[in-house]
């Protein structure tokens, strides 16, 4: 018991600041060791006497008053653990093994049988992209659960049975599953399949949908005005809810607002009350959505990805990009372009937070893919795939089983440019956009690539609001396009704007961000000697100027003018419907809107009739429905005036 119950664990049965106390009180030199024996230890501590239990703290008794593990049974553990013989022994000890090997060495079985009712539902949760993080200092694991508040300690020798919980009493069995499930995922145990063979239909009775929306209304109504946990928990209750568990699409989105929620209680910079909103009307109008198309994948998501046979192509790698989710998990996407179909595939490698360890994202760049050679070398080169396995939303297989072959002929700068998805018109550019983000609820919230061959190139600045590098570059009609990189990447950007005339075309990233198009250069095609060259600005790196290039650079930086990045928001229409979303804010956080006559006069005049009708309703009822309903509109409104 000594050796299992270090101070990981004593704080995990009962709070760090009561722990601290009962340090205080060893410190002071209080507590005599009566008796001890094989199964139990008796402890004097001023008048009161605690008897502690080989099974642990939860198993001994204190003659105090309080309930639980005491202080008092922390200052006993502690002071016995103290000891020099028994803390030699303790150390020495080589016949507990920790408290992951016990976890892993469950059979699938047992830990079904302790998760009961909640086993699918862990097992769906395992799966998914949660905020984790692991801390197993000793021979014990300790499981967080950011994005559920919670934490599951797993005692060496204690089983599922033995772990200290803490978070919602409601979901101890759930979470403990899952933390259980977590820790044999990142010791690379697989995940088993789920028991019940959940069914969508099942799940999305009209009575849950009606449900799932009184409680996002409610998640408003706390989260806003008064900025309350309530806000939060509702959000999160409902995520991990056993009706959610066949719809991680939902079950995403309502952990992502649960984390704005937090933001909101800790009245954090981040959170913005406009972005949370119109989050909250699109999962509001997702479930009206499924009211009527349960069985839609689209719009339910798919618990885990089916990879199809498809005819043999032709594929160009043209890019790889590195990312890492707010829930930590981290990987890299790599660009695939299939130049028959005109169509772009991705080759997805990553990993959750806090699983496998060993994954390192650069070597995963080093590593082979379809058995022909690694993501590094395949840059800008030809690949024919005998037997591709593609997923609905254009997800490519990586594995060895493609019958690839790699072949020796690089791509030639023309046959890039010639290709049917290479933009050289910016209007034509946003259209494509458009078309494969997609509308309403079935816009994609994910980086989508493009291949884009400007035909000047601008100014280079920095952008002080957002902490970003911006660069001009011109289509062959002379507008202007604006592309944008991470502050901390300032090698790149100068790069890329003295690199200028030499770059035959740029493979991008766009994605919507707090209602803007944001689009980010992820590689380089330069022409050298009638061949393409590949750089990824987040992999590879860049060679060394040689002098001649140097003082070319140098001229351009000294005759320059530096790109001034306008915060105004001069167009009429995006700056009406940002005042709209702040008037729609104040609504429902129940102040008065400041302005509504005059927002609602210049929506009639500017053509936005519907928009002013539903915020019309909703000044006047107060009620939360027609709030988001307002929101909802407006999200798509503003959608549509980034992209045009």
């Amino acid at each position: 018991m000594i050796h299992r119950f270090d101070e990981a664990a004593l704080e995990a049965l009962s709070s760090k600041g009561l722990l601290r106390r009962a340090r205080r009180d060893l410190e002071s030199g209080a507590g005599k060791i009566e008796a001890m024996d094989d199964a139990k230890a008796t402890v004097a501590i001023d008048d009161l006497s605690v008897e502690l239990n080989a099974k642990g703290p939860e198993a001994s008794s204190c003659t105090c008053k309080a309930h639980g593990v005491c202080r008092h049974i922390l200052h006993a553990v502690l002071l016995l653990r103290a000891q020099p013989d028994e803390a030699e022994d303790a150390n020495e000890c080589e016949d507990v093994q920790s408290a992951v090997t016990d976890i892993c060495a469950l059979t699938d079985e047992q830990v079904a049988k302790f998760a009961g009712a909640d086993w699918d539902k862990a097992i769906l949760l395992a799966d998914d992209d949660l905020g984790v993080a692991f801390e197993n200092e000793g021979v014990n694991i300790t499981v967080r659960l950011v994005s559920m508040d919670a934490s599951v300690t797993f005692i060496a020798g204690g089983g599922l049975k033995g772990a200290a919980y803490k978070g919602l009493k409601t979901k101890k069995r759930l979470l403990s599953t899952l933390a259980a499930l977590l820790v044999r995922k990142r010791e690379g145990r697989e995940l088993p399949a789920g028991a019940s063979g959940l069914a969508v239909s099942q799940s999305l009775d009209h009575g849950f949908i009606d449900l799932a929306q009184q409680t996002l209304e409610r998640a408003v109504s706390a989260a806003l005005p008064g900025r309350s946990l309530l806000g939060r928990d509702l959000l999160l209750d409902l995520a991990i809810s056993t009706r959610c568990e066949a719809l991680p699409r939902l079950s995403a989105e309502l952990r992502a607002l649960a984390k704005q929620a937090q933001l909101a209680h800790e009245r954090s910079i981040d959170f913005e009350p406009d972005s949370f909103l119109l989050d909250v009307s699109r999962a509001y109008a997702l479930l009206e959505a499924l009211r009527s198309q349960p069985v839609d994948a689209q719009l339910g998501g798919s618990v885990r990805r089916r990879y199809e046979p498809q005819a043999a192509i032709e594929v160009w790698p043209l890019g790889v990009a590195r990312w890492r989710s707010d829930t930590g998990a981290r990987g890299l996407s790599a660009y695939v372009l299939d130049p028959a179909n005109s169509r772009w595939l991705t080759v997805l490698e990553g990993r959750s937070s806090g699983t496998d360890l060993s994954f390192d994202v650069a070597n995963a760049y080093q590593a082979p893919v379809w058995g022909a050679a690694a993501l590094s070398g395949l840059m800008g080169r030809r690949v024919r795939l005998s037997e591709p396995r593609i997923t609905h939303d254009n997800l490519i297989s990586s594995n060895d089983q493609a019958g690839s072959q790699l072949l020796k002929v690089s791509l030639k700068p023309g046959e890039v440019l010639a290709s049917t998805t290479t933009h050289k018109n910016w209007q034509r550019l946003r259209q494509d956009l458009e078309h494969r983000i997609g509308v309403g609820i079935r816009r994609r919230t994910t980086p989508i690539p493009a291949l884009i061959a400007p035909t000047r190139f601008g100014q280079l600045g920095f952008d002080d609001m957002s902490q970003c590098y911006h660069f001009e570059v011109m289509d062959e009609q002379g507008a202007t396009l604006v592309l944008e990189m991470p502050g901390d990447d300032d090698q790149s950007a100068l790069r890329l704007w003295k690199l200028g005339r030499s770059i035959a075309a740029l493979t991008v990233e766009a994605r919507l961000d707090a209602g803007r198009l944001v689009i980010r250069p992820v590689a380089v095609l330069q022409k050298r000697r009638d061949e393409l060259t590949v750089h990824n600005v987040d992999f590879d790196r860049w060679p060394v100027e040689s002098g001649w290039s140097k003082a070319i650079a140098r001229m351009r930086e000294t005759v320059a003018k530096p790109l001034v990045i306008d915060q105004r928001g001069s167009d009429q229409l995006v700056q009406i419907l940002a005042d709209t979303s702040d008037c729609i804010v104040a609504i429902a956080s129940g102040s008065v809107a400041q302005g509504l006559a005059s927002i609602e006069r210049r929506l009639d005049a500017t053509g936005l009739t519907a928009l002013r009708r539903v915020l019309h309703e909703a000044s006047e009822s107060m009620d939360v429905r027609a709030v988001l309903r307002a929101a909802y509109v407006t999200s798509e409104l503003r959608f549509v005036c980034t992209l045009r």
